[in-house]
């Protein structure tokens, strides 16, 4: 019971200094496998395939009899979310060599590069009303032989129109979460020693840390409003 007890505590130091090691990144590798997690739109479900060595968007119906792949290519795409009326997925593609943000039909028909540019663009959020999406974007630099990335929180109207740069300040800012009402945005910020989550206004003002710690604190994700 001893030795079993050990172990035990072993594998979650082991754990704790390999999310310690993880979380001093600064920033998310390019091409993340991440895990498939799904993103429900009333009765689809989008999610992530690994097909061979390329990543593929797939959609399925709620029991899982009818499933597309939206991506049906050779490149690596991910980070699927939902138009808020269910119509539309955005995306993180690598087909133009670096991360960008595309945007389909929910039958794979009408892609269209929202990016379309040489910056590093990913982790879109669309707005609650679906008028704006939130993402990072970021010039790749190379630092001692490394590619990093400094992101800083855009915005963008759905057709990839009037983007505008909320990050107001030099800072490497990532994740970006819509509250459900619109009218604020949640983030992370490696702007001191370590991530702090912040939050600021739709337009940029009023950028607060709600952290202020030294702690790692990554993956903000707003409370859901329900209607009565």
């Amino acid at each position: 019971m001893r030795f079993a007890k050990k172990a035990i505590l072993a594998c979650m130091l082991l754990f704790f200094l390999l999310f310690a090691f993880s979380c001093t990144k600064t920033q998310p590798p390019e091409f993340e496998q991440e895990p498939a997690l799904a993103q429900c739109s009333g009765q689809k479900i989008a999610f992530i395939v690994q097909e061979g060595p390329y990543l593929q968007v797939h959609v399925t119906n709620y029991e899982g009899t009818s499933r597309i792949n939206v991506s049906d290519n050779t490149y690596n795409e991910f980070g699927a979310v939902w138009s808020p009326d269910g119509n539309e997925i955005i995306f993180i593609s690598d087909r133009n060599g670096k991360g960008q943000i595309f945007k389909t039909n929910a039958d794979g028909t009408g892609r269209v590069n929202l990016s379309d540019n040489n910056a590093w663009e990913g982790y879109p959020a669309w707005s609650p009303d679906g008028g704006k999406i939130a993402f990072v974007s970021g010039e790749i630099q190379m630092i001692q032989g490394q590619a990093n990335i400094y992101g800083q929180i855009w915005v963008m109207d759905p057709e990839g129109e009037n983007k505008a740069n909320l990050s107001s300040e030099i800072s490497n800012d990532w994740h970006p979460a819509w509250s459900p009402d619109g009218k604020r945005i949640a983030f992370v910020s490696y702007h001191q020693s370590t991530p702090q989550i912040y939050v600021m206004d739709a337009d940029g003002q009023n950028r607060t840390n709600l952290s202020d710690n030294d702690q790692h604190e990554l993956y903000p994700s707003w409370s859901p409003v329900f209607l009565q």
